[in-house]
C-alpha cells in the first residue's frame, strides 16, 4: 500500500513539473514596445556574451538616466537600456561571478523614488555598493560604452549634420535651435547621451543661443 501511495505522489509531482510554465525572456521588440528607444541598441545588448561589456552598457545607460526627470520619455528609454543589460547579465550568471566586475544593478543605481515610478518590481541579488558615477560631462566616450547607432539623421534635423559617434559638433554647426534640439534628442534616445555637449546647462534644451 505504501508503494502505491509513493507512486501516486511521484506521478503528481511529475505532472506538476511538466505543466509548469517556462519563463519567457524579453526580446528587443518587447523592450522597444515597453520603453521606446532603438531596437538596434536593445538587440546589441541582448546579444552580448561578455559580462564586462554588459556592465559598461549598464553604466552608460545609468549615467544618462540620472540626468533625466522621472516620468519623461528619455528617462523611460534609458531605464529600458539598464533593464535589458541587467536581464542579460542575469541570463549569463554575471552576478556573483569570480571576476567580481558586474556589480551595478537597476535597484543599486536608481533612487528609491525612481524605483517606485517603474511599473514592474525588479528583484536583484544583494551586491557590493557601486562606486559613484561621475557627471556625464566628465565621462570620456570609448568604443566599449557607445551603442551602435543607425546612420540615418533624425527627423527634424539637417541631413548629414547630426552624428552621435563622438564629440564632433558645436552649436555653430546648426542653422537654428530646432535643428540642434532634434540632434540632441536623437542622441539621447540612442543611449549616447549629450555626446556633442550641446546642452551646457543640463536643462535638456540644446543650443539655446541659436
Amino acid at each position: 500500500m505504501k508503494q502505491v501511495i509513493l507512486a501516486v505522489i511521484v506521478l503528481c509531482l511529475a505532472l506538476l513539473a511538466c505543466g509548469a510554465p517556462t519563463p519567457t525572456l524579453k526580446t528587443a521588440d518587447d523592450y522597444v514596445k515597453e520603453y521606446g528607444g532603438s531596437r538596434d541598441a536593445f538587440q546589441e545588448i541582448l546579444s552580448l556574451t561578455d559580462c564586462a561589456a554588459l556592465q559598461a552598457k549598464f553604466d552608460t545607460a545609468s549615467a544618462n538616466n540620472s540626468r533625466e526627470t522621472a516620468g519623461t520619455p528619455l528617462f523611460k528609454v534609458t531605464l529600458g537600456y539598464m533593464k535589458a543589460a541587467d536581464q542579460r547579465m542575469k541570463d549569463l550568471s554575471c552576478y556573483g561571478s569570480s571576476s567580481g566586475k558586474p556589480i551595478n544593478t537597476v535597484n543599486a543605481v536608481l533612487a528609491p523614488t525612481q524605483i517606485a515610478s517603474t511599473s514592474t518590481a525588479f528583484f536583484l541579488p544583494t551586491l557590493t555598493k557601486p562606486a559613484t558615477v561621475p557627471p556625464l560631462e566628465t565621462l570620456e566616450p570609448t568604443a566599449t560604452v557607445i551603442f551602435i547607432l543607425p546612420t540615418n539623421a533624425p527627423v527634424g534635423s539637417v541631413p548629414g549634420i547630426c552624428s552621435c559617434s563622438g564629440d564632433n559638433l558645436n552649436c555653430s554647426d546648426f542653422p537654428d535651435q530646432g535643428s540642434a534640439q532634434a540632434c540632441f534628442d536623437y542622441c539621447m534616445q540612442q543611449g549616447a547621451g549629450d555626446i556633442n555637449k550641446l546642452d551646457q546647462n543640463n536643462d535638456n534644451n540644446a543650443c539655446e543661443a541659436n
